[in-house]
């Protein structure tokens, strides 16, 4: 529990480095919005396959994440360049996931700011990724637990994945590491109240 609470400590850092400013909105749902929910479906994609790429091993896992930690963001001119070798490090050379995440994040996240405006707050992101991933119980010993867990820390990623944004040249080693954090929380979800390690979402 406590590694959970670190790793979600840890997004939630990760944020508040890039805080964003929202727009005045609509009154729709979050969590029947079309694009919050191909925010969460690529994520979790995203998600499965920096896990597999990577044998599923948690101790691989915590070494992306220091690598990525320890890149110089001055060193990319270009996010192509850094898509290269963070591809590299997350074993995800045979794959455009992550820039098409990173493209799909910026185009929808920019949309629901325009639309939500001022209620995209982290309490109310909290709630709706909560509700937008229900279906999430994996055969869990506490389907519920893991539900609010998974949930937590993916809502995390997406209000880190928005602070990202504001980085500019950087934003691509910012999105790698929220998600490099982001696949190691949940794990800890899975491994706390599904009694194994994560196997897909």
């Amino acid at each position: 529990m406590k590694k959970i609470i670190f790793t979600t400590i840890s997004l939630l850092f990760c944020m508040n480095l890039f805080a964003f400013t929202p727009t005045i909105g609509k009154d729709d749902e979050l969590r029947d919005d079309t694009l919050f929910l191909q925010i969460i479906s690529k994520s979790d994609q995203l998600t499965n396959l920096i896990w597999s790429s990577n044998n599923s091993d948690e101790q691989t896992i915590d070494n992306a994440i220091q690598l990525i930690e320890n890149l110089d963001r001055e060193y990319f001119t270009t996010n192509a360049a850094a898509f290269d070798t963070l591809n590299s490090i997350l074993n995800l050379s045979n794959t455009q996931l992550l820039e098409e995440y990173f493209d799909l994040f910026s185009t929808n996240w920019t949309a629901l700011q325009e639309q939500y405006g001022d209620r995209l707050t982290e309490d109310y992101i909290l709630d709706e990724t909560n509700a937008a991933t229900q279906s999430r119980n994996a055969g869990c010993l506490d389907g519920p637990g893991y539900v609010l867990c998974s949930g937590a820390v993916t809502a995390a990623a997406i209000i880190g994945h928005a602070g990202c944004l504001a980085t500019f040249i950087a934003a691509p080693l910012c999105f790698a590491l929220v998600a490099t954090i982001q696949v190691a929380g949940i794990n800890q979800c899975s491994k706390e109240y599904c009694g194994r390690a994560l196997t897909a979402l």
